[in-house]
């Protein structure tokens, strides 16, 4: 009896207190993935050290203005995440990797318990967490969050802008005015981070949710307009003017100048087959795990709900507000996209911009899934492939542990063992959850092997990357 009644507490305990520990468990999660050792591994190729002595350069010097290294000029730069990495010093009182990139894996947190928050609130807290997961565990984030770039503080700032307009379409009247002078703060911050063609993709796809919902009258309704843009200036004019000011005509020249921006047309970039190649290779390798079931989610969605395309935008304000919200981020995703292609697809910015919408749209698909017994087939079969791919994966990582091993003499079999064995559990879990119906288990088990490999090989893998 006593026993029975420590179990009813127990869970009674646990509920009551589920969402605090949701939030330790996702702050734990980015913990592990994005701050675990963060600072011992050496640069990441040539972006992430110039970004490191711009921003020491500007904390030595007092000089928070200009982007410099070595006293050159670096006027294509944006300034915001020099600004951060220069308050780290201050706070750290070194130079080293850790203090380096540490705003940036605070961005990336931010972003996932941005996710977390959004979700819940037009859905449930199960959806708010799946989605939020689904971003954190995502390969592509967590590469660009332990890396002191401005790719993950840029994407969250316009993911902040996009979703504050967004939102403002599902929130009551009398706070609207206030996300939309929101959608413009972020969408300047965008602007100091990731440069002025970051602006398209707020306008965009903030224009276009009002069209599809026939508000599109708000757009231009002054308690919005003129606020926002007063914002946006206030944002971003300063640092305009400063640099104008020391540099005059020469600054506008050098920060337009973009090397991306030149010698081939949109639809060059579409039809180059290396072009295709390498947006295929970004997409299957970045969006591991959950590539296998986002493009069955997009199937899904493709065949469902937009399978009667005219009267489903007809009756769009009819719908649930969650599959307006998946319809939205559809749109986020697709504008992305196109800026990515436009932008040379060279332009990781926007590829690691694409994981924000993505969580949500998957998160759809999972927690269908999990808690209304839908999708089934297409969850089971995207595992399974999933499942295949882990194997081709283990039998390259043992052939290269021989090769290098024979050819260098460099001995990391061990190393590989260990790999192959996490390996194999994954797909021994990821097989037992789908012959035996535990589809939580089968979603967990998907995200730790992520979590886990990130735990234990972090270090050898950035050693790597920063090696070739």
């Amino acid at each position: 009896m006593e026993s029975k009644e420590i179990i009813r507490s127990t869970k009674y305990f646990l509920k009551k207190y589920r969402e605090i520990f949701a939030i330790i468990a996702l702050a734990i999660i980015c913990y592990i993935l994005y701050f675990f050792a963060v600072g011992d591994y050496n640069f990441l190729g040539n972006n992430e050290s110039a970004y490191f002595f711009m921003s020491k350069n500007m904390f030595v010097t007092g000089n928070y203005q200009t982007p410099n290294i070595d006293a050159n000029l670096v006027l294509s730069n944006n300034p915001l995440l020099l600004w951060l990495q220069a308050i780290s010093y201050g706070i750290f009182k070194n130079f080293s990797m850790f203090s380096t990139r540490i705003p940036v894996a605070l961005c990336a947190t931010i972003g996932v318990f941005l996710v977390y928050f959004s979700g819940k609130k037009i859905s449930s807290k199960k959806y708010g967490i799946i989605s939020a997961i689904i971003l954190a565990t995502s390969f592509i984030y967590i590469l660009f969050a332990r890396s002191a770039a401005t790719q993950i503080l840029t994407a969250l700032c316009l993911t902040l802008s996009v979703f504050s307009g967004l939102y403002s379409l599902f929130c009551t009247e009398k706070k609207r005015k206030y996300f939309w002078w929101l959608t413009y703060t972020f969408a300047g911050a965008a602007m100091l981070s990731g440069g002025i063609l970051t602006l398209v993709v707020p306008l965009i796809t903030v224009c276009t949710a009002y069209i599809l919902t026939g508000k599109y009258k708000e757009l231009f309704k002054p308690l919005y307009l003129i606020p926002g843009i007063v914002i946006l200036l206030f944002i971003t004019l300063p640092w305009f003017l400063m640099m104008y000011k020391q540099l005059g005509f020469a600054f506008f020249k050098g920060y337009f100048q973009s090397p991306v921006l030149y010698n081939t047309t949109i639809f060059d970039k579409f039809t180059n087959i290396e072009s295709i190649k390498y947006l295929a290779s970004i997409l299957l390798l970045g969006f591991m795990p959950w590539i296998f079931s986002f493009v069955s989610q997009i199937v899904l969605y493709c065949t469902t709900s937009l399978k009667n395309t005219k009267y489903y935008f007809e009756k769009f304000n009819d719908n649930q507000p969650l599959s307006q919200f998946i319809t939205l981020n559809i749109i986020y995703l697709v504008v992305v996209l196109a800026m990515f292609a436009i932008t040379g697809l060279k332009d990781s910015t926007y590829i690691v911009t694409c994981v924000f919408p993505t969580a949500f749209i998957l998160g759809k698909f999972w927690f269908d899934y999990i808690y209304k017994d839908e999708n089934n087939r297409a969850a089971n079969i995207s595992t399974l492939v999933f499942n295949f791919v882990l194997m081709v994966l283990g039998a390259i990582i043992l052939i290269s542990a021989q090769y290098i091993g024979f050819v260098r003499g460099i001995n990391i079999f061990p190393l590989a063992v260990s790999a192959i064995c996490l390996i194999l559990a994954e797909i021994i879990a990821n097989s037992f959850a789908i012959f035996k119906d535990r589809k939580l288990l089968h979603f967990l088990s998907i995200a730790s092997f992520i979590i886990i490999s990130t735990m234990f090989f972090v270090v050898q893998i950035m050693n790597f990357l920063s090696s070739n």
